[in-house]
């Protein structure tokens, strides 16, 4: 679901940002939820008929977004699946209203959680390094969005589509981060 201005209403824009799951049976009375709140501020919204599981389906999702002309953008997660792989990202902005993101392709592990909602285990590759020289490195909060496919080169050049300078990955040993020490 796209929509195409910031709320202004506080407590109407913390009601619509919050992650709700579109995929599920429940899915219905959180979709009218948001579209009513949305309706009420006069705020024009598209959804998006392409299902992103794979990254020819997000290259799809990303030309009927700049086929709309949006500028706003939610996406909806579910639980976890099964081992399957993925990618962690982020987009957001600073305090001086400069977007930055990034993007980490990993996969998720056959963990039980014992838990609910969007809760899942995964492994990055050269996580330690991502962690210290990016996430905390460029103040990123511990949470993030996740595609169920390794969609990382789509969702760089959407952030880059958007005017994003700023787009950190999870580097492989040998390549350092900017930060990095060399020894």
């Amino acid at each position: 679901m796209y929509a195409d201005e910031k709320h202004t209403d506080r407590k109407a824009r913390d009601r619509c940002s919050k992650p709700r799951l579109l995929s599920a049976h429940p899915v219905g009375a959180q979709k009218k939820g948001c579209s009513r709140c949305l309706q009420r501020k006069n705020i024009p919204l598209f959804e998006c008929s392409v299902t992103v599981e794979t990254e020819r389906q997000a290259d799809a999702a990303l030309a009927q977004i700049r086929e709309e002309g949006c500028n706003a953008l939610v996406v909806y997660l579910g639980n976890f699946g099964p081992e399957t792989p993925e990618t962690l990202f982020r987009l957001q902005s600073t305090a001086d209203a400069q977007l930055r993101a990034y993007v980490a392709q990993d996969e998720v592990l056959p963990v039980a959680t014992r838990s609910f909602g969007s809760i899942g285990i995964i492994a990055i590759p050269e996580m330690a390094r991502f962690y210290r020289y990016e996430l905390i490195e460029y103040n990123y909060p511990h949470h993030g969005a996740v595609a169920f496919a390794h969609i990382g080169n789509t969702l760089y050049e959407l952030f880059r589509y958007l005017g994003v300078t700023e787009i950190g990955y999870n580097r492989p040993k040998g390549d350092r981060y900017p930060a990095e020490k060399p020894f």
